[in-house]
């Protein structure tokens, strides 16, 4: 007969070995911290692809897609706010895109003006490059905040406020400076390039105070900010 110290030996390995089965049958998963990678997670890309499209229903002052783009974005955002804060993301970063919601339901519940509109949709883009950044897509990060600096030199240049532009083509400039600081083929690809001629060309509109050619150059700078994205995620 076996001793009551067998016994417990026997029991505690009936535990041990039940544990590492368990082990191999249940495995948690958590998002990725920041920098470990991972894959962008779907309610991140509808919230990006949310603010393009609000961006483009606001100047084209349609209401109802406002509408529905006001839904789509608080969605987007709501479903993956949570999980951002697990994966690290400043308590500055999460509250800047709470602001951004509640600011652009805000100007679409008040009906505001089309450039009002369109800030308030673009601001959605502002803090965007930091909640991709941790899931280092093959485009390099810093791209969402240049697409977001010339939509900001669109709506300048709608407004005729060249101050305001002088100070967007300054942080474009920043932008463009800091992508190329991170991934240095930025600068000799085509769209680096042709990005690059443009920001002279921004430059010599707003010194001529010529709203018409400052506007035609920003959507210039924001296509080819555009294609450099494509070229870059090759």
């Amino acid at each position: 007969m076996a001793s009551p110290g067998s016994w417990r030996v026997q029991a505690m390995a009936a535990v041990v070995a039940l544990g590492a089965a368990g082990a191999v049958a249940f495995r948690w998963t958590r998002p990725p911290r920041l920098g470990e990678g991972g894959e962008v997670p779907p309610g991140l890309l509808a919230l990006e692809r949310g603010a393009e499209d609000a961006y483009a229903h606001a100047l084209e002052e349609r209401r109802g897609a406002l509408g529905e783009d006001s839904a789509k974005v608080a969605d987007a955002w709501n479903s993956q706010r949570a999980q951002l804060a697990d994966m690290g993301l400043t308590d500055l970063q999460l509250t800047a895109m709470d602001a951004a919601v509640r600011d652009f339901q805000r100007a679409v519940g008040a009906r505001a003006g089309a450039l009002e509109l369109a800030r308030a949709a673009n601001a959605l883009a502002a803090p965007m490059d930091g909640f991709f950044r941790p899931f280092l897509p093959r485009a390099p990060a810093g791209l969402l905040t240049l697409e977001y600096a010339a939509r900001e030199q669109v709506l300048d240049a709608r407004a005729k406020d060249l101050a305001r532009a002088r100070r967007s083509q300054a942080a474009l400039a920043r932008a463009w400076a800091e992508l190329c600081a991170r991934a240095p083929q930025a600068a000799g690809s085509r769209a680096g390039r042709d990005f690059e001629a443009g920001l002279a060309q921004l430059r010599a509109a707003i010194d001529a105070g010529d709203v018409a050619a400052l506007e035609a150059a920003a959507q210039r700078a924001l296509a080819h900010a555009g294609a450099l994205e494509r070229e870059l995620a090759q």
